[in-house]
C-alpha cells in the first residue's frame, strides 16, 4: 500500500469542502428552523392564552345569560289569566237547507276560484 500526496490533497479538500458548507449551508439552515420554532413556540403560546380569554368570556356570558333569565323571572312574571266560563247553552241553531245552501255557496266558491287559478 503506498501513499501518495493525492490522499493528502484529498483530505485538505474535503474539510475544505465541509468548513465552507457548514458555514454557509448548514448554519443559515439551522439557524432558519430555529427561528421558525421560535415563532411557532411564541404562536402556540398566543393561541394559549386567547383561548383561555375566550373560555373566561364564554363563562361570563353564560353566567350573565342565567341572571337576566332571573331577572326576568322576577320583574317580568306573567300574570294569571282567568277566562269567563262560556256557557254551554249558546249554541247557534241552523236548518238543514241554511246548511246545505251554505254548503253549495261555498263549494261553488272554492270550485270557481280553484279552476281559475292558473290561468290568472
Amino acid at each position: 500500500m503506498q501513499i501518495n500526496a493525492t490522499l493528502f490533497i484529498q483530505i485538505i479538500n474535503f474539510w475544505l469542502t465541509y468548513a465552507f458548507l457548514s458555514h454557509f449551508l448548514l448554519r443559515p439552515l439551522i439557524m432558519l428552523l430555529r427561528h421558525r420554532a421560535f415563532i411557532r413556540r411564541g404562536l402556540l403560546n398566543s393561541l394559549t392564552k386567547y383561548e383561555s380569554a375566550l373560555k373566561e368570556k364564554v363563562a361570563q356570558k353564560a353566567d350573565s345569560l342565567v341572571s337576566f333569565k332571573q331577572h326576568l323571572k322576577q320583574d317580568y312574571a306573567l300574570p294569571t289569566i282567568s277566562y269567563p266560563e262560556v256557557p254551554l247553552q249558546v249554541v247557534y241553531k241552523k236548518s238543514s237547507e241554511d246548511i246545505e245552501q251554505a254548503v253549495r255557496v261555498s263549494k261553488e266558491f272554492f270550485v270557481k276560484k280553484v279552476s281559475h287559478a292558473y290561468r290568472d
